[in-house]
């Protein structure tokens, strides 16, 4: 029985070693990649300041909204979301996103998806109120494809 645990402690040691390296033909990633990890924390961290951030916006967007309930979808009631919660919550993003240190190496992908939404926040401040199409959708897709659904997105 001893023979037998040494012999299965002896694999288990060899195996160790090669336990969270990545299978090309599988996909799985490897758990020891420093660039991987360095991402994959990035995100998390990136899309936990953003889901924050819509938490205030919407927040801040049903004061309003009780507030015009008479009127939710005045020009008057879509200024003051702008201004008062839109606005403000995407600038609050972009602050935050800087504030993180981007993946090596992925800095201009990271930098891609902050001009998107200061872009974004720009162009909703010009047509304050107008009543216009989806504004975010370009900015939620860029940030989408680098991994980060969270951000860009009211």
């Amino acid at each position: 029985m001893r023979k037998r645990s040494l012999i299965a402690g002896a694999a288990l040691a060899l195996a160790l070693p090669f336990a969270a390296c990545g299978d090309e033909e599988s996909g799985r990633i490897s758990g020891n990649d420093p660039e991987l990890v360095a991402k994959a924390d990035f995100i998390q961290a990136a899309n936990a300041a953003c889901e924050k951030r819509r938490e205030e916006i919407a927040n801040k967007g049903r004061r309003i909204f009780a507030k015009h309930s008479d009127q939710p979808d005045s020009p008057q009631a879509r200024r003051e979301l702008i201004e008062k919660a839109i606005a403000p919550g995407f600038e609050a993003e972009i602050r935050d996103l800087r504030a993180l240190e981007p993946p090596a190496g992925e800095e201009e992908e990271v930098e891609e998806v902050i001009t998107a939404i200061e872009e974004m926040v720009a162009r909703t401040r010009e047509d304050l109120a107008e009543d216009r199409s989806y504004p975010y959708r370009r900015t939620e897709n860029i940030a989408a494809a680098y991994g980060l659904p969270d951000c860009g997105t009211p």
